[in-house]
């Protein structure tokens, strides 16, 4: 089995965060069943991210300032999910 390239994962992060806006856009609206349900679609697109981000090249992480270092990442994700909380 091949690896996936640095692009494939930087598409699955685009693709989970706009996922995780319409997710948001029913968080704030619902109540119930729906807004669980929009809770844990949120939940699962950021550990989508969280995954990628940590699979990406040394290279592309250490070349963009975009992406803090990996314990950083996961401290950052960690207090973002307690928001919702």
């Amino acid at each position: 089995m091949s690896r996936r390239t640095d692009l494939q994962f930087l598409e699955d992060i685009v693709e989970r965060i706009e996922a995780a806006k319409i997710a948001e856009k029913f968080l704030i609206e619902s109540e119930g069943d729906l807004l669980r349900t929009s809770f844990d679609a949120i939940l699962y697109d950021l550990l989508v991210i969280g995954e990628a981000v940590k699979r990406l090249s040394r290279e592309i992480t250490e070349r963009n300032v975009m992406f803090p270092g990996r314990q950083s990442l996961e401290c950052v994700m960690f207090s973002r999910m307690t928001i919702f909380v």
